[in-house]
C-alpha cells in the first residue's frame, strides 16, 4: 500500500506541474539520451514493483519460486512469527511509511521545479534549503529506503534483482543530474556540494541540527592579499567553544617604576604589533582558521590612581576575566594602566583573548612592548619576537601511527577514574562569573620552596599540583564522611613548543593533561609521588597528550549531541569532574631581559568549563605571585581566599620540613626512587 501510494503521489505531482512544464510529456519523458535509455529499464521495473506485492499477497503459493519467498526463508519467517510476531516486517512497513511522508515533503518543497527527468529548457532554481540542506538527493535516498523495506517484507529473488537495478539506476541518475546542475550553476553548486552529502547527510550537518547551529555555516573571505591565514589546532577550537559559555581571557600585569606615559606605551604597542605582524584577529565562522589584519588599534584605559595596588590589580583582572571581546575582527589585547598615589611606580595590565596566544607568547609580546616603552632600561634581546604558525600536531596521523590504541585506552582509563572523582559544589542560578584572589609569597618562602623543589628534582608545577590537591582535600569532607569525595582530579597545561622557540615565538603551543590523585588524604610527599607518576608519560610524550586532548574535544563535539548532553557548564562538570587546574610560568628572569624597573609581575588565567578553580603561579625575580581564579557558583570569595591561604601554608610547611633534607640518602623517595640533592655531583 505504501509503494502504491508513493507512485500515486508521483502521478499527482505530474498533474500539478504539467501546466508550468507546458505538457505532461515534458514532465515524464526525459530529454537527455542517457536518461531515455534508463527509462526503458525503469518503466517495467516500476510496474513490477507496484503490482508484484499484491500478486504475491493474493496468489503467493501458486507463483514460481522466483517471484515468491523461498521455502527456507518462509520457514525462517514462520519461526520468527512465533516469537516476534513478524517484527522485522512491521518495522520495515513503518519505516516505509515514514519515508513516504518525507518524500511527499520533498516533492512539495520542490513545487513547480519538480520533474521526472532533466529538462535543459526548464527555468531552474537551485534549491539548497529545507530537505535539500541535508542531502543533495533526499528523494532518491528515500526511494532506495522504501525499496529495501519491500525486500525485507518479500525477500524473493525477483525483488532482490529489482532492488539492485533500482538502486544502481538512482545512483546513475543522481550523477547525471549533478553533472547538469554543475554546468548550469557552476560556483553556486560547487559551494552547495562542499557542505552537503550526495545521498546521506553529513555528520557535521547532523551535529549542527542537534546543536541548533546555522547550516550551511556562513562563508568567510579573508580578503585578497590582506591577511596571512593560519589553521587553528584542536586546543584553539576547544577554546572557541568554551567562549560560547564564558569569556576565555587571561591577564598579564607588570609593575614599573616612575610614572605612566600613555603616549609612549601606545607607540610601543603599535611598533611591537607591526614588527610581529599582528593586528585585528579574524576568526573564520567554521572556527578552523584565523588571520591577522595588517594593522590593529590598541586602546589604553588609564584608571584612577590607587593606593592599594593589590586590590586594584585584583579588581581589574577579575573584570577582564569576565568581559568578552567584541564579536568580529578585533585587536586581541586590551590595555589598562594606573599610577600609585605614593608615586612608587605604576602598573600596566594586558588582558588578551587566550585563543590568540599562550602564556609564553603573551609574556614575550609584553616584554617586547616594555623594551620599546622604556628604551635602554631593559637589556636588549638577542632575538626579536616573531609570529610563527605552530606546527599543527597531526593528531589523526599521530593516532593512526600505532598510537590510536594507546591514546584511546588512556582516554577510557581516565574517564573511568573520573567517574568516581570528587565533584566540586555548584549552585544553580549563580551563573558562570568568576572571581579572583591573589597573594605573593615572601622572598624567604619563595627561596625555601624553590630549594625544596631543586633538592627533590621536581618542578614548581608538580609541587603546586600536590599542594592544591592537599588543600582541596583538607577543605572538603574526607572520604570517610562523604562517600562521594574519593579521588581528586586536577588539570595542568603542557607546552608543546620546540626548544628553539621558547622565548621568541608568538602563537599557541599548548596541550592539557589531567591527573587523578587516588589518595588525596595522604601526606604531601605521597600525593606528590602520585602526581609525578601520572604526569611522567605525558611530559615524555607531549604530542601524545595533545592527541588525547584533541580526542576529548572531538568526542565532546560529535558524541555529546547523540546522548542529549548540552554544551553547558553542568554537562562538563558531570562528564569531567575536575576540581581545578594549575598553570606555572617563569618570566623576566636573569637569563632573559631584566631591569630594576620591573618590580612585580602578575598573571591570571581562566577557569575553563570543567574546572571551577585555576591557579596561576608566576615566578619572577621579585618572588612568586599566586592568583586563584574561582567560579562564584562553586567557591565564594571567602572560601577561595581561605583555600588559597591553606595552599600557601601547605607549601610553606613542606618547604620548611625539608629545608635541611639535602644530604645524600636522606631525601624521601619521589616517583619511586630516592633523588640526589641539586648541588651533589
Amino acid at each position: 500500500m505504501v509503494v502504491a501510494a508513493y507512485w500515486g503521489y508521483v502521478g499527482l505531482m505530474v498533474l500539478r506541474v504539467r501546466r508550468g512544464a507546458k505538457g505532461v510529456s515534458r514532465v515524464l519523458i526525459p530529454r537527455l539520451r542517457v536518461e531515455q535509455f534508463m527509462w526503458v529499464v525503469w518503466l517495467p521495473l516500476i510496474a513490477t514493483w507496484i503490482s508484484l506485492p499484491f500478486v504475491v499477497a493474493a496468489r503467493g503459493d501458486n507463483l514460481p519460486h522466483f517471484f515468491r519467498v523461498s521455502p527456507d526463508v518462509e520457514n525462517l519467517v514462520a519461526y520468527f512469527n512465533v516469537w516476534t510476531l513478524n517484527v522485522p516486517a512491521w518495522l520495515a512497513a513503518l519505516i516505509a511509511l515514514v519515508a513516504l511522508h518525507l518524500s511527499i515533503r520533498c516533492w512539495r518543497h520542490m513545487g513547480r521545479h519538480w520533474r521526472m527527468g532533466i529538462d535543459p529548457a526548464q527555468d531552474l532554481e537551485l534549491l539548497t534549503d529545507g530537505p535539500f540542506s541535508w542531502a543533495r538527493h533526499p528523494i532518491y535516498t528515500l526511494g532506495m529506503l522504501i525499496m529495501l523495506c519491500t525486500v525485507i517484507i518479500i525477500p524473493s529473488p525477483a525483488f532482490l534483482i529489482i532492488t539492485i537495478v533500482h538502486i544502481a539506476l538512482l545512483n546513475l541518475k543522481s550523477v547525471s543530474e549533478e553533472r547538469f546542475l554543475g554546468e548550469r550553476f557552476s560556483t553556486a553548486y560547487r559551494d552547495y556540494r562542499a557542505t552537503t552529502g550526495r545521498l546521506i547527510p553529513r555528520w557535521s550537518r547532523v551535529v549542527a541540527a542537534l546543536r541548533g547551529d546555522d547550516w550551511p555555516p556562513p562563508r568567510f573571505d579573508f580578503g585578497p592579499g590582506r591577511y596571512a591565514r593560519e589553521p587553528l589546532d584542536a586546543f584553539q577550537r576547544a577554546m572557541l567553544s568554551w567562549e560560547k559559555l564564558h569569556p576565555y581571557n587571561a591577564v598579564h600585569a607588570a609593575k614599573l617604576s616612575e610614572q605612566f606615559d600613555a603616549a609612549a606605551l601606545g607607540r610601543a604597542i603599535r611598533a611591537t604589533a607591526e614588527s610581529i605582524g599582528i593586528g585585528d584577529l579574524h576568526i573564520a565562522p567554521n572556527r578552523r582558521e584565523s588571520a591577522y589584519s595588517a594593522a590593529g588599534h590598541a586602546r589604553i584605559v588609564q584608571l584612577v590612581d590607587s593606593a592599594d595596588e593589590d586590590e586594584a590589580l585584583r579588581q581589574i583582572a577579575a573584570a577582564e576575566l569576565n568581559t568578552p571581546f567584541a564579536p568580529g575582527a578585533q585587536f586581541p589585547f586590551r590595555w589598562f594602566a594606573w599610577n600609585q598615589i605614593d608615586g612608587r611606580g605604576h602598573w600596566i595590565v594586558m588582558s588578551y583573548r587566550h585563543v590568540a596566544a599562550d602564556g609564553l607568547a603573551a609574556e614575550a609580546f609584553l616584554r617586547s612592548v616594555l623594551e620599546r616603552y622604556r628604551p635602554g632600561s631593559l637589556r636588549p634581546q638577542n632575538t626579536s619576537v616573531q609570529r610563527i604558525a605552530p606546527a599543527q600536531p597531526r593528531v589523526l596521523n599521530v593516532i593512526r601511527r600505532a598510537e590510536m590504541r594507546r591514546c584511546f585506552s588512556a582516554a577510557m582509563r581516565l574517564h573511568r577514574r573520573l567517574r568516581s572523582s570528587h565533584k566540586m559544589p555548584d549552585e544553580r542560578g549563580r551563573g558562570d562569573a568568576v572571581g579572583l584572589q591573589s597573594l605573593a609569597l615572601s622572598n624567604e618562602s619563595t627561596n625555601l620552596l624553590l630549594a625544596a623543589c631543586r633538592s627533590f628534582g621536581i618542578g614548581l608545577n608538580d609541587a603546586l599540583l600536590a599542594a592544591l590537591a592537599c588543600a582541596i582535600a583538607q577543605a572538603t569532607p574526607d572520604r570517610h564522611t562523604s562517600r562521594r569525595r574519593r579521588r581528586i582530579a586536577l588539570a595542568t597545561m603542557l607546552s608543546t613548543r620546540p626548544p628553539h622557540q621558547q622565548r621568541i615565538a608568538f602563537g599557541m603551543w599548548l596541550a592539557d593533561a589531567v591527573v587523578v590523585v587516588d589518595r588525596p588524604d595522604a601526606s604531601f610527599d605521597d600525593v606528590l609521588k602520585q602526581i609525578i607518576a601520572e604526569l611522567k608519560p605525558w611530559k615524555a610524550d607531549r604530542m601524545g597528550a595533545a592527541a588525547v586532548a584533541a580526542m576529548r574535544f572531538e568526542l565532546v563535539r560529535f558524541v555529546w549531541p547523540l546522548f542529549g548532553l548540552r554544551h553547558n557548564r553542568r554537562s562538563y562538570r558531570k562528564v569531567f569532574p575536575i576540581c581545578g587546574g594549575v598553570s606555572t610560568m617563569r618570566v623576566l628572569s636573569d637569563s632573559d631581559s631584566r631591569s630594576s624597573e620591573i618590580l612585580r609581575y602578575f598573571r591570571a588565567v581562566p577557569c575553563g568549563p570543567a574546572a571551577p578553580l585555576a591557579l596561576a603561579a608566576t615566578r619572577h625575580d621579585a618572588g612568586i605571585e599566586l592568583a586563584l581564579t574561582h567560579r562564584l557558583s562553586s567557591q565564594s570569595e571567602e572560601q577561595a581566599r581561605a583555600l588559597l591561604a591553606l595552599l600557601r601554608s601547605v607549601m610553606v610547611e613542606w618547604s620548611a620540613a625539608h629545608e635541611n633534607a639535602v644530604v645524600v640518602g636522606t631525601s624521601p623517595a619521589i616517583g619511586g626512587t630516592a633523588l640526589l640533592p641539586a648541588h651533589s655531583p
